[in-house]
C-alpha cells in the first residue's frame, strides 16, 4: 500500500496551543505541541468524520499525452508566450516590493 504525503500547516493559536491543518483537507487538530496536534490530526480526534475513498491511480500520468504538443508551433509565437508570462511575472514581483516598501 502506497502512503500519500500530505501537506500539514502548523501555527500557534492566540492561546499558545499548536494548530495542524492538512492542506487539502478541511479539518485541522489543536494540542499543547506541535506533536500532540499532529498525532490528533493522524488519529482522527479532530471531532469530525473520517472517511476514505478509493481512487484508482491510472496506468500512466495523463499529463505524459500532451507533452511536446506545441513542439512544431511557429517558434515566434512560443517565445512571445514566455516573454509575456516573464514580463506578467517581473510586474507581479515589482508590485510586490513597492507594497512592502510602502509597509516598512
Amino acid at each position: 500500500m502506497s502512503m500519500l504525503q500530505v501537506p500539514v500547516t502548523m501555527r500557534q493559536n492566540a492561546t499558545g496551543r499548536f494548530v495542524a491543518r492538512p492542506a487539502p483537507v478541511p479539518d485541522e487538530a489543536e494540542g499543547d505541541t506541535p506533536e500532540e496536534a499532529l498525532a490528533k490530526l493522524q488519529a482522527g480526534t479532530t471531532g469530525g468524520q473520517t472517511i476514505t475513498l478509493p481512487i484508482t491511480a491510472p496506468g500512466q500520468n495523463p499529463w505524459l499525452a500532451v507533452i511536446g504538443m506545441w513542439k512544431d508551433t511557429d517558434p515566434e509565437l512560443i517565445a512571445g508566450w514566455r516573454q509575456a508570462i516573464e514580463d506578467n511575472r517581473n510586474a507581479q514581483e515589482e508590485e510586490d516590493r513597492l507594497r512592502e516598501e510602502a509597509e516598512s
